[in-house]
């Protein structure tokens, strides 16, 4: 049974209960006053026509005219009288056994000359009767008519109150269905709308992260079809080379110049698996500590071949708050970077409150700004190519800087400068 049911259902059976309960007991309580009422007036009646009676009998035997048929005469006149009132008069012998009729039975015992009869005084109480029954059928008329005005204004209350509800339910069908942009539209302050204003928040959390897994979906995608390009070519390269060492017949220095391709293109084969292993990296992974930054800048001009280029560092904050390699990371792909961009001038910041590396290379152009941590971007395919690039050394920078809760930018100027603001 829908709960719409339950409530109409519950609300007639609990109308009708206290209907019922109040209604027989006005009934019992107005019969009983009635009952009560006319037991009084039947005894007030009785006493006056028995005192009535009681004197004209005295008056006639003082005439000496009292005798039965003055008696009989007398109790035919107050029938007469009497009868549409449901009551009857009638002269019967002392102590004689009879049974009577009537709902309201007096018996008195006549004076002198006539102290061997008794008047017997009945009354019917056939009005009270039909009074009953037609309350009984006004009963049954108020039952039918509280049971439909109840059924029916229930039937509106309990739509009103399980409206939200059954929009819900719809909506919930939709949800499960795949459609996502759903909300309740509920304006109401009670249980419902707060139910509904939930519902609205989870509809718009399951959005959310759908359109995420929805764009997670498709940069993996646009990221295994950017892998699948970056490594047909050392592929095409190592296979070619090995055809032509397969074949044999090449001086000396043409097969260490193709075994020097080969070498070539699997270290930059093998750059790529390690540079997309580092794009992988989870939160967990991150162990943050005080680094000195003095030794944190040595650490960088061992690991980074420079060559002709000049490197120059700043500190203006003795420790920085990072994972040490992670950071490490990020600082030599920055620099790696600028090195490949055909500078020969590069300085590095660290502050409280950012981390800058500068350089005087090519540049990157406004429009671009914003692709160039993308993984696999590069402004000149063909000279990073040539420089052994693969288009994620910035991605990883970006992923290192997220991990850690900062937020990174690159600005072009002379060169490029990348901006990192450590929170």
């Amino acid at each position: 049974m829908l709960l719409r049911d339950k409530m109409i259902f519950i609300t007639v059976i609990c109308l009708l209960i206290a209907l019922d309960i109040s209604v027989l007991y006005f009934v019992k309580s107005s019969e009983k006053f009635i009952l009560d009422n006319e037991y009084s007036a039947a005894e007030r009646e009785q006493a006056f026509i028995y005192n009535d009676v009681s004197r004209m009998l005295s008056n006639a035997a003082g005439n000496g005219t009292a005798d039965e048929k003055l008696v009989e005469s007398m109790i035919s006149s107050y029938n007469m009288f009497y009868e549409k009132y449901g009551t009857n008069l009638k002269i019967r012998t002392y102590g004689q056994s009879e049974d009577f009729s009537g709902d309201i039975t007096i018996i008195s015992r006549l004076n002198m000359p006539f102290e061997d009869k008794e008047l017997v005084y009945t009354k019917n109480l056939d009005g009270i009767r039909k009074l009953r029954r037609r309350w009984r059928k006004i009963f049954v008329g108020i039952n039918l008519f509280v049971v439909s005005a109840a059924a029916f204004f229930a039937g509106i209350l309990s739509y009103r109150a399980t409206k939200p509800l059954a929009e819900l339910t719809n909506k919930i069908r939709l949800l499960g269905g795949g459609c996502y942009d759903i909300s309740l539209d509920v304006k109401r302050r009670d249980e419902t709308g707060i139910i509904a204003e939930e519902f609205n928040k989870m509809a718009a959390a399951v959005r959310d992260n759908i359109q995420k897994l929805n764009e997670e979906l498709a940069r993996r995608e646009i990221l295994a079809e950017e892998m699948a390009h970056e490594l047909k070519n050392p592929l095409t390269v190592i296979g070619g080379f090995g055809e032509y060492l397969l074949k044999g017949s090449m001086s000396e220095n043409d097969r260490i110049k193709a075994c020097e391709y080969i070498c070539a293109e699997s270290k930059r084969l093998n750059g790529l698996c390690v540079k997309m292993l580092d794009l992988s990296l989870r939160n967990e992974s991150i162990k943050k500590e005080n680094i000195k930054t003095a030794e944190l800048f040595e650490e960088i001009k061992n690991i980074v071949r420079l060559g002709n280029v000049t490197l120059e560092s700043q500190n203006e904050t003795e420790y920085i708050f990072a994972d040490r390699l992670l950071l490490l990371s990020m600082l030599t792909n920055l620099i790696d970077n600028a090195v490949n961009a055909g500078a020969d001038m590069i300085k590095l910041k660290i502050s409280a409150d950012s981390i800058i590396v500068c350089d005087n290379g090519r540049g990157i152009s406004s429009d671009n700004l914003e692709n160039v941590f993308k993984p696999f971007f590069r402004e000149d395919k063909s000279r990073s190519r040539e420089n052994g690039g693969s288009g994620l050394g910035l991605a990883l920078v970006r992923k290192i800087a997220e991990l850690h809760g900062w937020n990174i930018k690159a600005e072009s100027c002379v060169g490029t400068r990348i901006i990192c603001e450590v929170k």
